[in-house]
């Protein structure tokens, strides 16, 4: 399942068409470590378990992953499948989708605030947010 994906055989440097008698060397010589890599990341290694949770993954995360260099080297820096899948759009469409995030929450959490105004916790977190909310409008001012 592996080896079918495209974007995974790309990046093990696979031809597209895979071999129909048996080889030595599917795998170029240069592309040895990224092998290693996909199998850590499969099966583990004896240091760390598999990223994959399920099969399906294989096709539905690490092969979108692996298509793009920043989810790809998201991986490896932290070793979270999701994490790296998020970036695998790019990365303006990783911040578009945080950015749409943090709106619905905010929405979410507006009709709440008002119901807990005598709550310090809550006063302390709205505030908060009122400074991340100016520090990123004076940064958009600054452009």
């Amino acid at each position: 399942m592996t080896l079918g994906q495209r974007p995974i055989k790309a990046f093990l440097g696979i031809p597209k068409t895979l071999p129909k008698q048996a080889t030595d060397k599917l795998v170029p010589e240069e592309k040895l470590d990224a092998l290693e890599e996909v199998v850590g990341w499969v099966f583990g290694t004896p240091s760390r378990a598999p990223i994959l949770l399920e099969s399906r993954a294989i096709s539905n995360r690490l092969a979108p992953v692996l298509a793009s260099s920043e989810a790809t080297d998201r991986l490896r820096s932290t070793g979270d499948l999701e994490s790296a899948y998020e970036y695998s759009a790019g990365e303006k469409e990783f911040l578009l989708k945080k950015i749409q995030s943090a709106e619905r929450a905010i929405r979410d959490v507006s009709g709440l605030v008002s119901v807990y105004l005598e709550d310090p916790d809550v006063v302390r977190g709205v505030s908060r947010l009122i400074q991340l909310a100016q520090g990123l409008e004076k940064l958009v001012d600054e452009l």
